[in-house]
């Protein structure tokens, strides 16, 4: 793992490794203009987000989050709800843009995991998922986890998942996914979705709707297996009855070398398309 220092300049430049005396060939690369932050709750103290010296309550490191911030969760288990209601992270009032993308990242080699299993809550606005976006520009990536009704929901614009392990949907709440989508220009990348157990065929593993007028949803390389929504799908996108005007052009989506595993757990189809009437 390497970290730039602070006399890196933002911008794009050229990435290459020197070993014995032999430079490598060189990529192209492009730092961004943001901070890298570090949340750790086994840490003692409170902290300032410094790799020395991580956040221990991710609460704290939400309310400095800043557009450009990469964030590292270190490995443990996060089982509380850290912004607003009803999620370990419902994060919206801030948008990352497209040169300052905000990003949630576990830390590599290590098993970061965000729970609303074992504090989940029936009420309203209680703990029901792990991560709801409503801001733009947004990438969780290689972050496990358990869902007590959904994984993910991305109700904004240029959000990425990125090969997470998504462990849910454990109770039937009439329709819900893994991962769900609304905004323009998802992209739903390399996730392993397992372990639903609602028995709904009302429930997903990936579930694109919404209207995306600007760009559409790319989902592609996802393992799905393990999954019981009685005759449920893995992976939907759906635009069927009033969701959108029938005048409205909606953005191709791209379904792609995905993986979809039928003969565990309950044998539903595999991919269904609900166009605009």
């Amino acid at each position: 793992l390497y970290f730039g220092n602070s006399s890196i300049i933002s911008g794009p430049g050229k990435i290459f490794v020197v070993s014995g005396g032999r430079a490598s060939n060189q990529l192209d690369f492009h730092v961004n203009d943001g901070r890298i932050v570090f949340v750790d709750h086994s840490n003692p103290a409170p902290g300032n987000g410094k790799f020395s010296t991580p956040w221990a309550d991710p609460s704290a490191m939400v309310s400095d989050l800043k557009p450009g911030d990469v964030v590292y969760f270190r490995g443990g288990f996060y089982d509380q709800v850290y912004a607003d209601l009803g999620a370990n992270f419902y994060l919206r009032g801030l948008n990352g843009t497209k040169s300052k993308p905000i990003a949630f990242v576990g830390y590599p080699g290590e098993r970061a995991i965000f729970d609303s299993i074992v504090n989940a809550s029936t009420a309203r606005r209680g703990l029901q998922t792990n991560v709801r976006t409503e801001i733009d520009y947004f990438t969780i990536a290689k972050i496990e986890m358990n869902g007590q009704y959904g994984g993910i929901r991305m109700d904004a614009d240029f959000n990425r998942v990125v090969e997470c392990d998504c462990n849910a949907i454990k109770v039937n709440k009439h329709g819900t996914a893994a991962i769900a989508t609304q905004g323009s220009g998802i992209e739903v990348l390399g996730n392993v979705i397992h372990g639903g157990r609602s028995g709904s065929k009302l429930d997903h593993a990936v579930y694109v709707s919404g209207c995306p007028h600007l760009k559409g949803a790319d989902v592609a390389w996802n393992y799905t297996f393990d999954n019981q929504y009685a005759a449920g799908t893995q992976l939907v996108a759906n635009h069927q009855d009033s969701r959108c005007l029938s005048s409205y052009s909606v953005k191709q989506h791209m379904f792609r070398s995905n993986y979809v595993d039928c003969s565990t757990g309950d044998p539903g189809s595999g991919i269904k398309i609900f166009d605009l009437p």
